[in-house]
């Protein structure tokens, strides 16, 4: 005898075919196959299954939510507050998981030299992506004089269905103020789960 147990993970009461034929629509379940032996030890192994897909839902709900306590969003260059990842080549890295602003709370660090009034690369990269067509999210990138300052708008623009480690780069240009306690603030206003920051300290001469 060989069954087909599909789990719904929304709390549809699970449903049996013989023959292991789950049609298609039914991907969005756990599939368990169980093959018995004698058609007699059917309804222990039944048992047993459900068991064990009951489990295993469990473990892809924990899974799942192991990417919002991840990283999303990595500034490159100029590098970040906090020091880059020791790889970005994996998604949800937790070394750019920042959901506090400005900055995620990360303490200033080195900082960066630039010339006021000139343009610059910024690099950052969606490590992890959380596009929604039914939302309006964007990633914008700020600079501020200093901590207490209202920041200047350099680049904003719209999410897209971009995969995550998508890697951007956006030609910006500095305000012509010279400062030595600036930083650069890219944020991933994603909606859901919360919106993103990366930050990179910045003197301008």
């Amino acid at each position: 005898v060989c069954v087909c147990v599909c789990c719904d993970c929304h709390g549809v009461p699970p449903s049996f075919t013989w023959f292991c034929c789950c049609p298609v629509r039914c991907m969005r379940f756990l599939f368990v196959w169980l093959c018995c032996l004698h058609s007699s030890s059917f309804a222990t192994s039944l048992t047993v299954t459900l068991f064990a897909c009951s489990i295993m839902k469990s473990i892809i709900a924990l899974a799942l939510l192991v990417p919002l306590a991840s990283a999303h969003l990595c500034l490159l260059s100029p590098p970040q507050r906090g020091g880059l990842p020791k790889s970005i080549t994996e998604p949800a890295n937790q070394a750019c998981f920042l959901v506090s602003g400005p900055c995620g709370g990360i303490a200033p660090g080195p900082r960066f030299v630039a010339r006021a009034g000139e343009q610059y690369e910024i690099v950052f990269q969606k490590n992890l992506d959380h596009f929604n067509s039914s939302l309006s999210q964007f990633f914008t990138m700020s600079f501020f004089e200093h901590p207490n300052a209202n920041p200047h708008l350099l680049d904003k623009f719209a999410d897209s269905a971009t995969p995550s480690l998508t890697v951007y780069s956006r030609n910006i240009t500095f305000p012509r103020i010279p400062t030595k306690s600036g930083f650069i603030q890219v944020e991933y206003d994603a909606k859901v789960p919360a919106t993103f920051y990366a930050c990179a300290d910045i003197e301008l001469v």
